[in-house]
This record gives C-alpha cells, structure tokens and sequence, in this order.
C-alpha cells in the first residue's frame, strides 16, 4: 500500500470534494497496480486545545500518583499503549497534537482510570473526550458516571421499571440519583454536561446476569 498526502482545493456544494495528490516519480504504480479506488482520510486541521492539554496532565497526574512513578514516564508509558491500540506512531506531541487524536487520547486515559478506580482531580465526565462512549463505560462497570463511585443503572425512560433494550440510562450512585431526583434530568444534565445512552442488548443481559449471580 502506497500512502501519499494530498491538498483539499475545492468542496462543491454537491458534496463533492476536489483533492489533488502529487505523486510524482510514483504515478507509474496507477496504472501498474491497476488502481481505481483509493482510501481518504480527513485530518483534523484543529489543534489540541488549552483545556484538552490540561485534562490530559491532570490524568497523567492522578495515574502517576497512583502506581508511583514520574508524570513522565506515565506520559511516555501511555503514548505507547495508546499509539500501539490506534496503530499510530508514539511520537505526537501533546503541544501540537490535533484535537481529534487529543480527545482520543483523553478517552484512552479515561478508561485506563476508570479500570482502576484511580481518583481524579477533575470529574472524569468533565474530562471525557467522548462523553457518551464515557457514559457506556460506567454502565459497563457499574460505576458512577458522576462521581466516579459504585453505582447502579438508572432507567430514565421508565422510572424503577426494568431495563429494556432502548431505554435511557444513567449509571449513578446514591448521591448523584438523590440529586438527579431532586432537581430533574434537564437540570442535572446541564449541571454536570452529561447525556443518557440508550440501553442495548449486551447491557441489558449483562443486568439481567448480576441479579441472577
């Protein structure tokens, strides 16, 4: 496979978009490999933002403080991981980095905190670079996607009624179900800049599996 970078000189208003690739002494391999398709990916043209960069120190912080090695080596020990999972080389740098690879890199420590019930600076749902594949991570392991604590699955869509496959869910423990109660969804939503997952059939037998255990 031959992987060449391109210009984006034109986006039509019919969705079509005209991109030039300069592939100069390596044209001949078009027509020798019979070539009629070929493979685009849009690099996000963003950089890596202040408040990025902060959630993803802090991280490195807390699983630092955690196993008790330096921040920099953590930092150097979770590049690779992350670059080894995303098939990508460890050599980005978190000054320039683009924004996608950056959230990508926050959910990456996100789960590795979340697997390790390791405490945070900041709420981890403050931090998410996804905050839905957030969410479903706590649903997954049954912990608070608020305040990081043991929780339970709470049915949004049919209060104290069983988990069905398209219900809105919450993983919450005590404190944050209380507060949710207490001031409504609408306003615990905003509050903590979360969002309900829709239950789907691997949740819902997982649930099902716990109250049989």
């Amino acid at each position: 496979m031959v992987v060449k970078y391109g210009e984006i000189l034109e986006v039509n208003e019919d969705g079509s978009v005209v991109i030039v690739v300069p592939m100069g002494k390596d044209a001949y391999i078009i027509d020798r490999q019979q070539i009629e398709e070929c493979e685009v990916r849009f690099k996000d043209g963003r950089k890596i933002s202040p408040s990025q960069r902060k959630y993803i120190y802090s991280l490195l912080n807390a699983i630092a403080e955690y196993t008790g090695e330096s921040t920099g080596v953590i930092k150097e020990t979770m590049k690779e991981g992350f670059a080894k999972q995303m098939g990508i080389s460890p050599d980005f740098s978190l000054s320039n980095v683009d924004m996608t690879l950056a959230n990508n890199f926050l959910d990456f420590l996100t789960e590795m905190v979340l697997e390790n019930d390791i405490p945070t600076k900041y709420p981890i749902s403050e931090m998410s670079g996804d905050i839905g594949r957030y969410v479903y991570g706590c649903c997954v392991r049954n912990r608070c996607c608020i305040y990081n604590k043991p929780g339970r699955l709470v049915n949004l869509s049919r209060p104290e009624q069983p988990i069905e496959v398209g219900d809105y869910i919450l993983p919450l423990s005590k404190e944050a179900e209380t507060e949710l109660n207490r001031v409504g969804i609408q306003n615990f939503r905003q509050t903590h800049h979360i969002q309900p997952v829709k239950a789907d059939s691997y949740l819902v037998s997982k649930l099902k599996l716990q109250k049989t255990a």
